[in-house]
């Protein structure tokens, strides 16, 4: 992920870094990027190459359902502007549940 990140978006991702995160947060790798869950938030993160083909239904199953049966809802928040992860998430079933510049989405079941 931290080569993607320098490679992608020029960012940097220093040693210090990475282990906070993997400290912090809940990694959940697939092929081509992971979920990133701190609580009931959720991140997901796909390398450029992968877009429109990452999607298992076994995945989604375990991390969706689990996460909903562990914490009653899954919430993620989205940039207004990523128009592609807002159809995404909404497909899924998210719904919005703040709007802003950083839109706040939630799961509270899941059915796929």
């Amino acid at each position: 992920m931290a080569e993607t990140m320098q490679r992608y978006k020029g960012i940097a991702v220093t040693a210090a870094d990475k282990q906070a995160a993997e400290d912090k947060l809940e990694i959940i790798p697939f092929d081509g990027g992971c979920f990133l869950m701190a609580g009931n938030e959720l991140d997901c993160f796909v390398r450029p190459d992968k877009r429109g083909r990452w999607m298992k239904r076994g995945l989604l199953n375990r991390v969706f359902g689990d996460g909903i049966k562990k914490h009653g809802s899954l919430v993620c928040r989205i940039h207004k502007d990523n128009a592609r992860s807002l159809s995404t998430a909404k497909r899924l079933g998210f719904e919005v549940v703040e709007q802003g510049e950083i839109m706040k989405l939630e799961m509270k079941s899941w059915k796929f």
